[in-house]
């Protein structure tokens, strides 16, 4: 495992060494589920070892909770551990989020870009992105990244919602319309897709056409 590296206060050490225990415990699970030396191929699955696996990362997440209600001193020692374990998925989106809750937008997007240069497709990193620039104040660049959220995965709400209210806030609820109409040729068969069309185009006051699509939509007509 990783050195140990700076001091952590003593209100969060005893949970910041469970959170340690927890992926010492799951690297080694890791471990355990690699091929053998001179095989090519995965060895089975061990139950055994997917167990260990999956109860060490319920303990890292469940410290991890317990670390950013703590605070301050919370946010340290995550800082801490994500230097120490810089691969750590979980610990390096709890950073992320004990940014947030410090109202340091620039560290949260910092750190949300460095994550995002290994998964540039992560939904959730592109609405964090979008949250930091957004509190930021960097025009422009929020609806972007909420655009490419939503491209990526139409059928999440909670990026719908976001892509809505960022273009309501911005005036350009005729230019998603737009974005819409195109998401509809890329996702024929998405339903949320039409949906989001559907909602939109009555929020516009465009009633006959959203009567129109929601009878292409469920096949029944009016």
């Amino acid at each position: 495992p990783p050195a140990v590296g700076r001091p952590t206060d003593p209100a969060v050490a005893s949970i910041a060494a469970d959170v340690r225990a927890g992926l010492v415990e799951m690297a080694r699970a890791d471990r355990d589920l690699l091929p053998s030396d001179g095989e090519s191929t995965l060895p089975p699955a061990e139950d055994e070892a997917l167990d260990r696996r999956a109860r060490a990362r319920v303990r890292v997440a469940t410290g991890l909770e317990s670390l950013l209600a703590a605070g301050a001193p919370g946010r340290a020692a995550i800082r801490t551990l994500a230097t120490d374990w810089p691969d750590a998925d979980l610990v390096r989106r709890a950073e992320i989020r004990a940014a947030f809750r410090a109202g340091d937008a620039a560290d949260a997007l910092a750190s949300t870009t460095r994550m995002a240069v290994s998964a540039p497709r992560d939904t959730q990193l592109l609405g964090w992105r979008a949250d930091a620039l957004e509190s930021l104040g960097r025009a422009g660049e929020p609806l972007r990244a909420r655009q490419a959220r939503y491209e990526l995965a139409p059928d999440d709400a909670e990026g719908w919602r976001a892509l809505l209210a960022a273009h309501a806030a911005a005036g350009t609820l005729p230019r998603l319309r737009e974005s819409l109409a195109r998401m509809r040729l890329l996702y024929p068969t998405s339903r949320a897709v039409r949906e989001h069309e559907i909602e939109l185009l009555r929020r516009l006051g465009r009633a006959d056409e959203a009567a129109r699509l929601t009878a292409d939509t469920t096949g029944v007509r009016p």
